[in-house]
């Protein structure tokens, strides 16, 4: 979708779309539970349900972890 984030919300069956770029919405949303998972995903961690090493589940969707940011993942993990 190139600069704009499409934003899914609990509870809300439509996603909200919104112009800006998903690497400045990690920078912002870092220090309050999100998590960059993919070049195309960020996840609240509160609200992951399952996980694996290569894929992370949120209600009935699975989402795969890039390579790029399997480490970080895990390491927030183990902490």
């Amino acid at each position: 979708m190139g600069d704009y984030v499409k934003i899914h919300l609990a509870g809300s069956p439509r996603p909200v779309v919104t112009l800006g770029r998903l690497k400045h919405m990690a920078d912002r949303l870092r220090d309050h539970g999100f998590q960059r998972i993919h070049r195309s995903y960020l996840i609240n961690l509160a609200r992951v349900d399952a996980k694996q090493k290569s894929r992370v589940r949120i209600g009935e969707d699975w989402l795969p972890v890039g390579e790029t940011y399997a480490a970080a993942l895990h390491k927030v993990w183990e902490d």
